[in-house]
């Protein structure tokens, strides 16, 4: 049965990551815990079970995180495990848009996930 590792990037205390335009600040942790809200709300729907890594608004370490993963790992099964990090991207180019998937080093199962 595959289980969903949801963890959302950087933390409200992580130095940097957020840009400025018309008086209005991005910050990207808000971005990511929105994002895996939504990801969790369409993983209800469908009946997909995950965990939330990281749940905490504030930065945690990616030693923690890492920690937090393989335990899940080893409690449902590597094979089973899906991990879905996402990370925001701040940028001055106020311009720019769309999203960047990326895996480990070499072909893998996750590939054919990210093409999806």
């Amino acid at each position: 049965m595959l289980r969903i590792l949801l963890n959302n990037g950087h933390g409200n205390n992580t130095a940097g990551k957020r840009w400025s335009f018309d008086g209005k600040t991005f910050f990207e942790w808000e971005s990511n815990r929105e994002t895996v809200r939504r990801v969790a709300k369409k993983l209800d729907a469908l009946g997909i079970a995950y965990d939330i890594i990281t749940p905490e608004d504030n930065d945690v370490p990616l030693a923690t995180r890492a920690a937090r993963v393989n335990a899940l790992a080893t409690k449902y099964g590597k094979a089973n495990c899906l991990l879905l990090s996402v990370h925001s991207n701040a940028s001055a180019n106020h311009n720019a848009k769309g999203v960047s998937v990326w895996t480990s080093k070499g072909k893998t199962k996750s590939d054919a996930y990210a093409e999806i």
